[in-house]
């Protein structure tokens, strides 16, 4: 059985602004051919599929159509998980409707440890392998609430918890193999922070339990499992062992991805339950350039670039003494009615100049939630014992935000 593994499509972002609708359907027009060309049975995607918990209708229409088309496929099954970043009762919606097409949906967990083993039959219609379809594990779907804990505390019974709910499905998946009469290859997804997990600043991946404090260690992954597909970091990467993997986001989420390669994972058990893995290169369907410089240097590469024809996104972070006016109409002038498209510029030099200079020159795109936090924190002098504990809580209220499922009724 050949699977194909994917996640952390993230449907519906934009990056500073620019919609990216284009990119995603070029994305699936891809994968669908991709699926066709690796003779792939069974699709898994390990959460994270929109960007957002209230997506807009393209975006959903954008998913949806997907799911049709990969219904016209020899693509027997798909296996879909929710992330962080996913409404649960929204991906469950149409749930039911979408079984009868083997789309195989789990936005969140459910109180039945049963409702998360499905089985794959092979061509021949004989059990082929057993996935533990697991979403994103919610902080209060799997552990219970004690007053007065610090976040250490929580992190390390968050941690305890998640081991014992893949022990537990494991031991399921282990029972349903035993019923099946076959010795099955075991899937399992996940969608978390393993421990020592590669990432890069600017590359979008939101902290989950309270920051990294709750990492899960690739160990705490029973033995059963023969292939871990997981989301939520997009730098494709092993974890641990090699066959515990994050096949990363198939788009770069920002500049700072922009040199990155990106990929898909097909895992093929026709020789066994030992996968032969292979990483899949997704191209590129907009490229990004970061250009750095004074105003000769930048001017070259995007004469450069406009001379290429290319469609591309551009920033731009310029080290010159010209004012940030200046700055912004010379090239905004010189991109006019090109395929070139500008969509931020940073005046380093003034940065540098004064801090004053600094923060009236840096925006709110330039910060992420935590750092205006931080720098709220720092304009009124916290002490450094109250700081940890601020920010913990800080954390909580962000994930009670990002995660709640505000649209559920």
């Amino acid at each position: 059985m050949r699977i194909l593994h994917t996640s952390d499509w993230h449907i519906g972002h934009n990056l500073y602004g620019k919609s990216r609708y284009e990119e995603f359907e070029a994305f699936f027009d891809w994968l669908i051919d991709c699926i066709d060309r690796e003779r792939i049975e069974a699709l898994i995607v390990s959460g994270d599929i929109f960007d957002t918990t209230n997506p807009s209708n393209r975006s959903l229409e954008i998913y949806y159509r997907f799911l049709w088309r990969l219904s016209e496929t020899d693509c027997r099954y798909a296996i879909i998980t929710g992330g962080n970043h996913d409404s649960p009762s929204l991906l469950n919606a149409p749930k039911e409707i979408l079984r009868c097409m083997d789309l195989h949906i789990f936005g969140a967990v459910t109180d039945e440890i049963s409702d998360h083993i499905v089985v794959l039959n092979n061509a021949e219609g004989n059990p082929g392998a057993v996935v533990c379809a697991v979403p994103y594990l919610r902080d209060r779907d799997i552990r219970r609430y004690k007053p007065g804990q610090d976040a250490e505390e929580k992190g390390l019974e968050l941690i305890a918890a998640i081991g014992e709910f893949y022990r537990r499905i494991a031991d399921e998946a282990e029972k349903t193999v035993e019923k099946s009469g076959y010795d099955l290859p075991v899937i399992a997804t996940g969608h978390l922070f393993a421990a020592g997990g590669m990432t890069t600043e600017g590359d979008g991946v939101r902290d989950i339990y309270v920051g990294k404090l709750s990492a899960f260690s690739p160990s705490g992954f029973p033995d059963t499992f023969d292939y871990v597909a997981l989301g939520h970091l997009h730098m494709p990467q092993k974890s641990g062992k090699e066959h515990i993997r994050y096949s990363g986001a198939p788009l770069p989420i920002g500049f700072c991805e922009a040199k990155r390669r990106k990929s898909v994972v097909v895992a093929d058990f026709s020789s066994g339950k030992t996968p032969v893995i292979e990483e899949i290169t997704v191209p590129c369907f907009m490229p990004l350039y970061s250009l750095q410089g004074d105003s000769a240097e930048i001017t070259d590469k995007l004469r450069d670039l406009i001379f290429a024809a290319e469609k591309c996104c551009v920033e731009i972070i310029y080290v010159g003494r010209a004012s940030a006016v200046e700055v912004n109409r010379r090239f905004t002038d010189m991109v006019k009615d090109t395929p070139v498209d500008i969509l931020r510029i940073k005046n380093l030099q003034i940065a540098r100049d004064s801090e004053a200079s600094c923060d009236s020159c840096i925006t709110l795109e330039d910060l992420d939630e935590n750092e205006v936090f931080r720098r709220c924190l720092a304009v009124n002098d916290v002490s450094e014992e109250d700081y940890g504990e601020l920010l913990s809580a800080y954390g909580e209220i962000l994930a009670e935000i990002h995660e709640g499922d505000h649209n559920a009724e």
